[in-house]
């Protein structure tokens, strides 16, 4: 597998997430397609949360980085946008205590990346205006999608 990768810089529009995730398609190309449904489903989950709760203008710039190594995937999201609490987020013991059918219509997409990925990682540099957030999936596309 020869290594690849892309860097793109879109709007802050939710109407860029499917093009970007084609691109991110052509990169997994050959990985089991239940794997590339997991991987597809973190970015996705990670997109939404960039455009629907950064509270950045429709013009503001989100860069996306993916790139395979072998079988090793990252993808890697930066916005300028208002942070989060990585540690207010619902787990297993939470979702296991919800009756069937009863998932939450949101609030669930740090679960989905993390479920979905080996490594999710997030950090913010900065203060208010100059603040820069990063969020880091990793997966290895060798392991079978739902095992952990």
């Amino acid at each position: 597998m020869t290594d690849r990768s892309f860097k793109a810089t879109v709007p802050c529009d939710i109407t860029f997430r499917d093009g970007i995730g084609t691109m991110l398609h052509a990169i997994c190309h050959g990985a089991n397609e239940k794997v590339m449904f997991e991987v597809v489903s973190a970015y996705n989950e990670a997109f939404n949360n960039v455009v629907h709760h950064s509270k950045l203008p429709d013009d503001a710039p989100v860069v996306v980085e993916v790139s395979r190594r072998g079988d090793e995937l990252t993808i890697r999201i930066e916005d300028q946008g208002i942070g989060y609490e990585v540690d207010h987020n619902p787990d297993d013991d939470v979702i296991a205590s919800l009756p069937d059918g009863d998932i939450p219509d949101s609030g669930m997409g740090l679960f989905i990346m993390s479920r979905c990925m080996d490594d999710v990682s997030y950090k913010r540099d900065g203060q208010a205006r100059t603040a820069r957030n990063e969020l880091t999936m990793v997966r290895d596309l060798s392991r079978p999608a739902g095992s952990d």
